[in-house]
């Protein structure tokens, strides 16, 4: 599993996009066309894991709820260990700001996952390259899955 400093979480990348969105004055509609970059390759999972159908439900339940500003939803699928990291009203503010840049769900274009007894780790692609994901970490804790990437 790559270390904490070689990959963004998907809320860094969030904040990130945000960043960039501010200092951009958000003009999304007035960016200048760029070249279109090649499809990616699609994600396999490892034969010896196994998959989760709730964990693909719960992953895209998550990134909806971070783009589309649900911030209680987000906070509410992130694990105990991440909402330890992270204070509930910083974490508002990050989906917020998810919220001014994307405001909609992007679907997954890509989706593969590694479970392993109660953790798991997913890789997929979306619409905007900044917030595909590389075995980004999840854990079943009451009953269901929580984003633990933090």
């Amino acid at each position: 599993m790559p270390g904490p400093l070689s990959r963004i979480s998907l809320t860094a990348a969030a904040l990130a996009v945000l960043v960039a969105g501010l200092a951009s004055g958000c003009a999304k509609e007035n960016d200048e066309p760029s070249e279109p970059s090649p499809a990616p390759a699609p994600a396999v999972s490892s034969p010896a894991a196994t998959s989760d159908p709730a964990l693909r439900l719960a992953a895209q339940g998550y990134l909806d709820a971070l783009l589309g500003g649900d911030a209680a939803t987000a906070y509410a699928m992130l694990t105990r260990r991440c909402q330890d990291h992270y204070p509930e009203e910083s974490f508002a503010t990050i989906v917020a700001g998810a919220a001014q840049v994307y405001g909609t769900p992007l679907p997954f274009l890509t989706y593969a996952d590694e479970v392993t007894g109660r953790t798991a780790l997913i890789t997929y692609t979306v619409e905007e390259s900044v917030l595909d994901q590389v075995d980004q970490p999840w854990a079943y804790e009451q009953g269901s899955w929580h984003s633990d990437d933090c």
